[in-house]
């Protein structure tokens, strides 16, 4: 595994917060058309965190320094080793390992921890929260509520009004259901494809709710999501949240008007919305009175 943690000078012992991609095989950090390296959302966490915590971020088993995909986001072109390794258990297995191997070095604060994820990186940041107990904060951005497969069925009945029938929703319904049907019957294939990955990516995370996971961490949580979310349905994180405050659990709620699954208001991708998030975040996290 690979991993890459911030350099901060000096003999402050600071926490760590890590942030977990979403999906696809691409590297953490891209080559820019003017030869510069350029960094993901972790280089946003870093700038706002003004060096009060130590930014990790890992790259996806079968992923290597710089790799950039002609289509991001899905598994098509990606290595053979990342199309075996891509499942929820493996991914997550990997994140605690190099948080564990992380917070052994110098400079590196023990007291508590924080692991962020964005999209299919906030179902691994519940996995990781709920098998790792050293993990005192989870942010959940643009993640799903319950599984995955609640996504495809409420979009089966979001279309637009032109479309929106009983016959077109039938259709939609039982194309769902046939793909899901598929993907049991061959769980283990990476040569088969749905929805932009292998049946092997969608039978683990299709196995999994975050809203399950979630519920097994005692750490404290922060969500927030685009109301103009199309990946991901606005109404599963109502889901996730009526399910934590159900349980009377330590959560702060962020429901974004406007914004889309990557948190811009346009289709124009920006920074600012994401900046602002992780600056709360990270008030959240570092506010002494709300961890102790």
């Amino acid at each position: 595994m690979t991993f890459y943690l911030s350099d901060i000078s000096g003999q402050r012992r600071l926490p760590i917060a890590a942030f977990v991609q979403g999906s696809g095989c691409h590297s953490v950090f891209r080559l820019g058309g003017d030869g510069r390296i350029r960094g993901g959302y972790q280089n946003i966490l870093q700038y706002v965190s003004g060096q009060r915590v130590r930014v990790l971020a890992v790259e996806k088993p079968g992923v290597r320094f710089l790799d950039d995909p002609k289509q991001p986001g899905v598994a098509h072109g990606c290595s053979q080793t990342f199309l075996e390794e891509h499942t929820l258990d493996r991914w997550a297995e990997a994140v605690n390992a190099c948080l564990s191997a992380a917070r052994t070095l110098a400079n590196t604060s023990r007291r508590k921890l924080l692991i962020i994820g964005h999209s299919e990186g906030g179902q691994i940041a519940a996995r990781v929260a709920a098998t790792n107990p050293k993990v005192s904060h989870v942010a959940l951005l643009s993640s799903t509520g319950p599984t995955q497969l609640y996504d495809f069925v409420a979009r089966a009945g979001s279309q637009s009004k032109k479309k929106r029938t009983t016959a077109n929703y039938s259709r939609s319904l039982n194309e769902v259901r046939e793909i899901f049907e598929a993907i049991q019957s061959d769980p283990d294939s990476t040569s088969k494809f749905a929805w932009g990955h292998p049946y092997r990516r969608w039978s683990s995370f299709l196995s999994s709710s975050t809203i399950d996971e979630i519920l097994r961490t005692r750490a404290r949580i922060f969500m927030a999501h685009g109301v103009r979310d199309r990946s991901v349905p606005i109404a599963a994180f109502d889901m996730l949240v009526a399910a934590l405050i159900r349980e009377r659990r330590d959560i702060v709620v962020q429901r974004i008007e406007g914004a889309a699954h990557s948190f811009s208001k346009s289709r124009r991708a920006s920074p600012r919305i994401m900046t602002e998030i992780f600056s709360d975040i990270l008030e959240w996290f570092l506010n002494e009175q709300r961890a102790s």
